[in-house]
């Protein structure tokens, strides 16, 4: 068999594959039978504040109007709600290389309209002699969560994220103080929430003597 017969062939079954691949294609979806996923937007609606006592095995809320200030936490919650949502259209490649192992893609999901870009913690009363009254001590802070301590700055990535199929209504940050503050004396502290559609969130904690 000469090289040109070979590369005619080679050629003749590249052209054949090429016009069958889109009926071979169609098959296999319709074989698996993947619904096109729903791509939905979620909006932080809320948030509120309250104080935690850190002396126990876990951050719980105290209604009690004083804590160990060695022990002292902030719980920011958001309140979230769904928004309007969009479909988009899967492409056929998409779609074959679901059903090809015949996994369906989640039928929604959902994803933040808006990012949270910054959280601040402002002390609203004299903290030390660094910190008067309206300072920023977000630094003094970290997001405890599964046993570990995440720098605020850091753990923004995580209020960003996408869900599959059911979307989380309310979401719980346990903020603990890891620098108290030298007076022992009442405190109240401002927690601010910034978004990337220029929205600003402001809450403030009850007042608590920290000693």
């Amino acid at each position: 068999m000469t090289k040109r017969l070979i590369y005619t062939i080679m050629k003749s079954r590249k052209i054949l594959f090429i016009l069958l691949f889109p009926f071979m294609a169609e098959f296999i979806v319709s074989c698996c039978n993947c619904a096109d996923p729903l791509f939905k937007h979620f909006t932080n609606k809320s948030i509120w504040v309250n104080n935690l006592d850190n002396s126990g095995k876990v951050p719980v809320q105290m209604p009690a109007d004083s804590i160990v200030k060695t022990a002292f936490g902030i719980r920011l919650q958001f309140s979230r709600e769904e928004a309007a949502f969009f479909k988009i259209p899967a492409s056929l490649f998409i779609q074959n290389a679901c059903a090809t192992s015949c996994k369906c893609p989640p039928s929604v999901r959902y994803s933040p309209k808006e990012q949270v870009t910054a959280i601040k913690i402002f002390t609203l009363n004299e903290f030390d002699g660094n910190h008067p009254a309206n300072s920023d001590i977000s630094i003094y802070f970290k997001v405890y969560k599964q046993n570990s301590f995440t720098f605020i700055k850091e753990f923004l990535n995580n209020l960003n994220v996408v869900f599959d199929n059911e979307m989380e209504s309310e979401l719980d940050l346990d903020l603990l103080l890891m620098t108290p503050p030298t007076l022992n004396k009442l405190h109240k502290f401002k927690v601010q929430v910034t978004f990337s559609d220029e929205r600003v969130l402001e809450e403030e904690t009850p007042a608590i003597k920290l000693y």
